[in-house]
Formats: C-alpha cells, structure tokens, sequence
C-alpha cells in the first residue's frame, strides 16, 4: 500500500511520514528530494522552485511505501494522510524556520483556505485529515497508523475559516 503523507509546508509531515514508514516496515520516500534530484519538469523561476514531474516521479516509487511531500496525494497512492496545523501555529512555525514573509503568507492562506485538502479529495482515495497544532508527534503517528490499518476515512473535521482574516 502507497500512503501519502500530505499537506501545507510546516506541519509535522516529514516527522509522521517518517515513523510511519519505520512502524510499517516500508519505504518512506521524499517526494520534495525526488523531485529536486531529478524528476522535474523545468523550473518555476517566478518562485524559484522546481516543477515536478508527475510520471517521472510515479516510474520511481515504490509498491509499498510512505510518500512525504506537499504533492504526494497526486501521486498514485492508495490512501491520503492530510496533516494540518492552525494557521498562526503554521505561521509561527515557517517563521522560526527563516522562510520569507510572501512565502509566509503564501503557505498560511493555504493552510486556512483547505487547498491541500481539497487537492486531496478530488484524486477519489480514502483521506484522513489530522490536527497536528496541538498533538505530540508520537500522538500523530500513532492516530494515523489506527488510520491507516483500519482504511478509515475522517475529514471536514478541521475548519480554519475563522482564521481566514487574520492570515495576511
């Protein structure tokens, strides 16, 4: 089974999707990494990034594995793990890591405005939505992996729209 581990930057993905893949005994694949080493479509010079590549990246994967990244739920995966954050917690987070203000602002409109989420309900898998604001690490994973193991479905549950005013 292919899991993707999915949502806005900042909020706790790679930290899950890693003991996720370490409790499963699978693969755990860095969608973001693959993409800069190679499966790429070009360059987005606007926002200096690369453009990923949706095949190249889907000739890589693994069978059985835990996909990281802001864009594993278009992948082919078997079931979407969407983690989220409250959008001044998010905020506070991208900040302590240094990133700029416009991509500050960028990451936490989206967080508030359910892009990921909505992104991941149209590809047709079982979601399952988690709020990382105020739950440990350990909590999280273990929450997702009861997820997972029982196929369960649970999203709507996190609505940020009060929010949505004060995001700039």
């Amino acid at each position: 089974m292919r899991i993707a581990v999915t949502g806005t930057p900042g909020v706790g993905k790679t930290t899950v999707a890693r003991r996720l893949a370490d409790r499963r005994g699978v693969e755990y694949v860095d969608v973001t990494q693959e993409v800069r080493e190679g499966a790429s479509a070009g360059h987005d010079a606007d926002r200096n990034v690369p453009v990923a590549d949706i095949d190249a990246l889907e000739d890589s994967l693994p069978d059985d594995g835990v996909l990281d990244g802001h864009i594993a739920h278009r992948l082919d995966a078997d079931y979407a793990v969407v983690l989220r954050c409250k959008p001044s917690a998010l905020r506070k987070r991208l900040e302590e890591r240094g990133w700029e203000r416009d991509k500050v602002r960028e990451n936490v409109e989206a967080e508030a405005l359910d892009v990921v989420l909505a992104e991941a309900l149209a590809e047709e898998i079982p979601v399952f939505e988690w709020d990382t604001t105020d739950a440990t690490p350990d909590e999280t994973v273990e929450r997702v992996a009861e997820a997972v193991e029982e196929r369960e479905e649970r999203h709507g549950v996190v609505d940020w729209s009060a929010h949505i005013g004060g995001v700039r």
